[in-house]
C-alpha cells in the first residue's frame, strides 16, 4: 500500500493480507491483517505475585509460527525432551485447505498413520518456521537457549543476573 502524496510504502505485516479481494483477510480500508505473530512468555505459578518466567519463545514463518511454537512447547514440557531435541523433532503442519504437510524425517509410520486418518498428506524436507527460544522446566532450573537448526541462527541463555 503506497501513500500517493508521500511516496513511501506502508508495511506492517502487509504480506499477511491475502491477495484475493474476496478472501476474509483481503486488504480493505481500515483493515488490519490477521497475523500469526505469537511471541510467547510462559510463567509458572497460580498467583500473579508468585509467578516465575520459565519460557520466552517465538518463531518466524507466517502461518506456520503458531504450529511450530506449540509443537516445541509440547515436546519440551509434555514429552520431556531437551530444548535441542524439541526443536529438532520433525514437524507437521495443517493449512487452510485441510492438507497436512509432514517433514520426511518423521518417517513412513507417521506418514501412513496420517493417511489412514483420512487427511490429505504431503511430505517435504523442511517446514520453514524458524523457532528461537530460551526455556527452563522450573523457575530454579538453568535456562536453555535454543535455535532452530532448519535455518541459520544462534541462541544463548545467560545465567548472570544484573540488578
Amino acid at each position: 500500500i503506497t501513500l500517493e502524496r508521500h511516496g513511501f510504502i506502508l508495511n506492517n505485516t502487509l504480506a499477511d493480507f491475502h491477495p484475493d479481494p474476496a478472501h476474509r483477510n483481503a486488504p480493505r480500508p481500515g483493515a488490519a491483517p490477521l497475523s500469526n505473530m505469537s511471541p510467547t512468555l510462559l510463567y509458572e505459578g497460580a498467583e500473579v505475585s508468585s509467578t516465575r518466567l520459565i519460557a520466552v519463545v517465538g518463531a518466524a514463518g507466517g502461518p506456520l509460527i503458531p504450529q511450530a511454537v506449540t509443537q516445541f512447547l509440547k515436546n519440551f514440557f509434555d514429552s520431556g525432551l531437551s530444548a535441542k531435541e524439541s526443536v529438532r523433532t520433525p514437524r507437521v503442519a495443517l493449512d487452510e485447505s485441510g492438507t497436512v504437510t509432514l517433514e520426511k524425517s518423521a518417517g513412513p509410520k507417521v506418514l501412513e498413520g496420517l493417511k489412514k486418518s483420512g487427511f490429505p498428506v504431503e511430505t517435504t524436507d523442511t517446514i520453514w518456521a524458524v523457532f528461537q527460544g530460551a526455556v527452563r522446566r522450573t523457575p530454579l532450573a538453568k535456562w536453555e537457549g535454543v535455535s532452530d537448526p532448519r535455518y541459520d541462527g544462534l541462541a544463548y541463555a545467560s545465567t548472570s543476573r544484573k540488578r
